[in-house]
């Protein structure tokens, strides 16, 4: 199976073609459920930090920020924002954190990657992490989609089933869900995202 890997996200890092959105803080905290309490004085781990956007509003809020990508291009644009910046490879140097926190990565890594991601994810008591999956709509997936973003191994598509029984391989637990939301791809296929929040398992 191909997948897309980090030659891929290095040169959309040195010229974007699309893939990187730039998710609005505000739209974030949205879309988790948070609020500005859940990072103030936190320290917290932002995963897949696309065009830094979010890095910005982390730096000033969380009492420590660290990020990981896949990218150095992507850290660099960070590096000065962050305590600390792990390659995806290296997440489990990243010290405990309070907080971590991952958008739109998951729907680019294999299950066997989540299942590592999450496993690396160093959390303090009581620390939570937080991520995104993208899931179809009724489990449909139209031939253009799947031509596109499926058999190019640039998306994994999960249910919710699916992902829990990823967190049960894990060394989390699973805490709550917040969705899914219906998302409409650029007219191709009807899909969701959802979004869940694991934490050490007790």
């Amino acid at each position: 199976m191909m997948v897309i890997g980090k030659d891929f996200w290095e040169t959309e890092h040195r010229g974007n073609t699309g893939w990187l959105t730039g998710t609005s803080f505000e739209s974030l905290l949205k879309q988790f459920a948070l609020t500005l309490s859940d990072i103030q004085g936190k320290k917290v781990l932002e995963i897949g930090v696309g065009r830094g956007h979010c890095t910005e509003s982390f730096k000033e809020f969380a009492g420590e920020l660290y990020c990981c990508d896949i990218s150095e291009g992507a850290l660099d644009k960070v590096r000065s924002m962050a305590k600390e910046v792990y390659q995806t490879a290296d997440i489990v140097q990243a010290p405990q954190v309070d907080l971590a926190i991952s958008h739109l990565v998951f729907v680019h890594c294999t299950d066997d990657e989540m299942l590592r991601l999450i496993n690396d994810i160093n959390l303090n008591e009581g620390g939570r992490f937080m991520f995104q999956v993208s899931g179809l709509k009724d489990g449909i997936l139209t031939d253009q989609a799947k031509t596109t973003l499926v058999d190019d191994g640039s998306h994994f598509f999960r249910s919710i089933e699916e992902t829990k029984d990823i967190i049960n391989r894990s060394n989390k637990e699973f805490v709550s869900i917040v969705g899914p939301n219906d998302i409409l791809h650029a007219g191709w296929f009807d899909h969701e995202w959802y979004y869940i929040t694991v934490q050490n398992k007790i």
